[in-house]
């Protein structure tokens, strides 16, 4: 197990975790949709990571994202995204 992919994975798992804290406390204040959806996004983007980080310590997680299923949750990120960009 290599430092640099735990310091990366970590890295990217506490920012998506903050984005996420972020937007909810946006949409709290401002009380706008796009802000839900966009802390949607940002929440499947923490789950995701939150699975890439746990593959580095256990082997059953290392099947799930050499599957297809990792690439649902980049298709889950980019669809409501899309929807985001939509709404006004």
């Amino acid at each position: 197990m290599e430092i640099d992919s735990i310091v990366i994975f970590a890295s990217i798992t506490i920012f998506s975790l903050v984005l996420f804290l972020v937007s909810m406390i946006s949409y709290w204040k401002y009380k706008k949709i796009k802000l839900v959806f966009i802390g949607v996004v940002f929440f499947i983007f923490l789950i995701r990571s939150i699975i890439l980080s746990l593959s580095l310590f256990y082997q059953e997680f290392k099947q799930f994202i050499s599957s297809t299923y990792i690439w649902i949750f980049d298709l889950i990120i980019l669809f409501v995204l899309y929807v985001t960009s939509l709404k006004r």
